[in-house]
């Protein structure tokens, strides 16, 4: 069993004598551990994690007769699919031998298969998805795994997926009586050079587009920043896409799933090439005749509420902005939230309570330059929300309220920072109303 503190910003594995006694504790004093599965022979434990925290896990072995871990892979460019709290499951891997593991793990925007040797690390790319595959389990013949799947297409379902032939079977599909509902966004995947670096991107466009009308476009910027977009279920976007907007969802550095140079390319520099990579996905799609660059929006949350918090400080392009949840002002937020207090040496490169790093620390918070703002914005805040809490949305919505910019701040009671999809569903349903009311009035 793995056990975490620092609220999940350290872990380690626990093997606990069934016979009783002390546990045995696997780990390193300042690392994560995500995945682990013992071995048929019961000799070693294969598991992902980093010796510090990072965004990007690598695979290692506990050998049980040396009372060793061992390095199994080195610069990994998936991201194995540990799962996430009300999004996804964990994909522990699957033994096919005493040496060979099946691993399910996120790759530049899909979800892929990849068969692992645990002992050179070798990987074999099995098959890939334009979807989102999680969880992992396998018939005791290992010719069969069922896993949940998602896609822009469609909203979770179960299915199974046959390991020789890679076909892919629907085994229940709870939604299939919903969709026909609703007119679906035509979603395209698309990507953009900016100098060496390639940025993915998928565009929610309106049903039905009118090659010969000019639609407003809304970037959504995901959290994180660790998180990405991809081909999954997107109910925000294909929500606004139904009501004629054009939404762009980008891929900037330190998105997950690229590899760990790609992930750490955003500790020190929130705010800089970041934006930069988002910036550059947006003016690329604005140059289509169909999308109207005068009639912009910018949405996020979490890291993307730091985002759109950023955007009004820096530029009045938009013509309005909503904040969810933001990481507003870095000197409140490390003192405030429940892991700001190792979040900002890991994310910001010093900490902030010494002061000959803060001033540095502070040019990357959006609240430096909040006096610049005349964009009007809605802020949207769980009021339970420990990770970015409910404070950092009043002092947005308070210092844009002093300099003069139209701002509503809506607060949800009771609510995390996981309220978007564990939220109760009357608030979720009235995030998304109050969402496109907004954009409808200012845009």
């Amino acid at each position: 069993m793995t056990v975490s503190d620092r609220n999940g910003m350290r872990d380690v594995m626990h093997i606990i004598p069934v016979a009783g006694g002390d546990p045995k504790e696997i780990g390193w004093p300042e690392g994560t551990i995500g995945l682990y599965s013992w071995s048929p022979d019961g000799t070693q434990i294969l598991f992902t994690g980093y010796p510090t925290n990072s965004p990007q896990h690598e695979f290692y072995r506990y050998v049980v007769a040396d009372d060793a871990v061992v390095p199994s892979t080195v610069g990994l460019d998936f991201d194995p699919e540990s799962g996430y709290p009300t999004a996804s499951s964990p994909s522990w891997p699957i033994w096919i031998d005493d040496d060979k593991v099946v691993v399910n793990a996120g790759f530049q925007g899909m979800t892929s298969l990849f068969g692992l040797d645990v002992t050179d690390g070798v990987d074999v790319q099995i098959t890939i998805w334009e979807a989102t595959h999680s969880g992992l389990s396998v018939d005791d013949a290992h010719t069969t795994i069922v896993q949940t799947a998602s896609s822009p297409a469609y909203p979770s379902r179960l299915v199974k997926v046959d390991l020789h032939t890679h076909e892919v079977t629907t085994l229940l599909d709870p939604n299939k009586d919903l969709l026909p509902l609703e007119e679906l966004a035509n979603v395209e995947y698309i990507t953009v050079e900016r100098g060496d670096d390639r940025i993915d991107a998928w565009v929610y466009l309106p049903p039905n587009l009118d090659l010969e009308k000019r639609y407003p476009v809304v970037l959504d910027i995901h959290g994180g920043p660790h998180n990405r977009h991809g081909f999954t279920w997107n109910a925000m976007a294909h929500f606004l896409a139904s009501h004629g907007y054009i939404v762009v969802a980008p891929n900037p550095r330190g998105s997950s799933s690229y590899g760990r140079e790609w992930a750490v390319a955003v500790w020190g520099d929130w705010g800089g090439e970041d934006w930069q990579d988002i910036l550059a996905v947006l003016d690329f799609v604005l140059d289509r005749d169909y999308a109207d660059a005068q009639r912009c929006a910018i949405f996020g949350y979490s890291y993307g509420g730091y985002m759109a918090s950023w955007a009004v400080g820096h530029t009045d392009r938009f013509k309005t902005a909503i904040v969810g949840a933001p990481v507003y002002n870095f000197d409140s937020f490390a003192g405030t939230s429940d892991i700001g207090h190792c979040w900002t040496e890991i994310q910001w490169g010093g900490n902030i309570f010494d002061p000959a790093q803060k001033s540095k620390i502070m040019e990357q918070s959006p609240s430096t330059y909040i006096h610049n703002a005349s964009t009007p914005t809605l802020i949207l805040q769980g009021e339970a929300d420990d990770r970015c809490p409910v404070g950092q949305a009043e002092e947005l919505f308070v210092a844009l309220s002093k300099v003069g910019v139209e701002t509503e701040l809506v607060r949800y009671p009771g609510c995390s920072h996981l309220m978007r999809g564990s939220g109760p569903v009357p608030y979720r349903i009235d995030f998304n109303e109050r969402v496109l009311a907004w954009l409808d009035m200012h845009v």
